[in-house]
């Protein structure tokens, strides 16, 4: 499958070749209608993080809005990988200094990540930019109780 060299290219900063195997992964998962649409809604999500890297918000906001209703009609609303969709929302809201936007992308990823795998680098990575916003809208305090919790996790914080 071209998916594990689309993001392989992604994450080696070769995009315009990553946009190449994401096309074809399209293709041969949309070929397979129903069967594939759990594939496909994984292959929308990391094109949404492609175009994210590219700093192409709407291209990046369509593909996540298709892996995000792939994912809920395949799985359901409660599955793992909506953290990831989500998180990915609040970081394009973040680079567009929408603050508060993000820290409601990012808390809801947090339930999501929470509720399905707590012990998970996605879990870590949402508490880190949930102190980064609180950080960037001045709430000094919060910022501090999210990245100097006494326990792992911060899992007493309210988002």
């Amino acid at each position: 499958m071209p998916h594990n060299m689309d993001n392989l290219e992604t994450d080696s900063g070769r995009y315009n070749e990553a946009i190449e195997y994401f096309t074809k992964t399209v293709a041969i998962c949309s070929a397979y209608g129903d069967s594939a649409a759990g594939q496909l809604a994984l292959t929308c999500l990391c094109m949404g993080r492609l175009f994210y890297f590219r700093e192409n918000y709407d291209k990046a906001i369509k593909c996540l809005a298709s892996s995000e209703a792939l994912f809920v009609r395949t799985f359901g609303a409660k599955i793992h990988s909506l953290a990831f969709v989500h998180f990915t929302y609040g970081n394009i809201e973040f680079a567009l200094e929408h603050w508060r936007i993000a820290k409601r992308f990012y808390g809801d990823a947090l339930k999501i990540a929470i509720a399905t795998t707590p012990i998970h680098l996605i879990t870590s990575a949402i508490y880190c930019r949930l102190g980064c916003v609180e950080l960037a809208l001045r709430n000094h305090n919060v910022a501090k109780s999210v990245y100097c919790a006494p326990e792992p996790f911060c899992f007493h914080l309210e988002y």
